[in-house]
């Protein structure tokens, strides 16, 4: 385990940070491995058994990504986690609507502009999915607070916003129990 690698690891996690497969190199907006998956990668064993120590459950279920959630917190912060899911939902339903296509919001390149989310908030049956879930009126900040702030999301050189990893991951997983149901 490297230490100052594994120190810097613990801030993101303990800060409610995923550390996700790849990050956005904000030089020239490529997809580029993140060297803090690397590393828990390398060690998956130690790093579990050394949060598990520290009371927290290490998560490695969600393909490309980690993060800690409390003992105790079975699903995790399951108020925060129906933001983040309704807020992706809303998203790649409203940019579908608009005939984009879905790839836009993991494109590096692309990702969501400012235009395409205030767009999408002022559509009257979106805001009425997101006034549900308590998601704020601005929901361009909304995006930055939930997406990327927890590192679900970054800000690409253009400054739109691009779903990283486990973004797309939960995004896929949504959609694959969405399907389960109507089957």
């Amino acid at each position: 385990m490297n230490s100052k690698l594994s120190t810097e690891i613990f801030n993101l996690l303990m800060n409610g940070k995923v550390i996700n497969k790849n990050a956005l190199d904000i030089n020239n907006d490529n997809i580029v491995s993140n060297k803090y998956f690397t590393e828990i990668s390398s060690d998956i064993d130690a790093y579990k058994q050394h949060y598990f120590n520290s009371g927290f459950d290490f998560v490695d279920s969600v393909p490309n990504c980690y993060f800690i959630r409390s003992f105790g917190e079975e699903k995790g912060n399951v108020k925060i986690a129906s933001k983040i899911q309704a807020l992706l939902i809303v998203l790649g339903r409203g940019i579908t609507q608009d005939n984009y296509e879905l790839d836009v919001m993991f494109d590096s390149h692309a990702g969501l502009t400012k235009e395409m989310v205030n767009k999408i908030n002022n559509n009257e049956d979106y805001r009425t999915v997101l006034d549900a879930t308590r998601i704020e009126s601005d929901l361009w900040d909304e995006c930055k607070k939930l997406l990327v702030d927890r590192q679900i999301a970054s800000v690409n050189r253009s400054g739109n916003y691009v779903v990283l990893d486990a973004g797309k991951s939960m995004y896929e997983e949504l959609i694959r129990q969405g399907a389960e149901e109507i089957a």
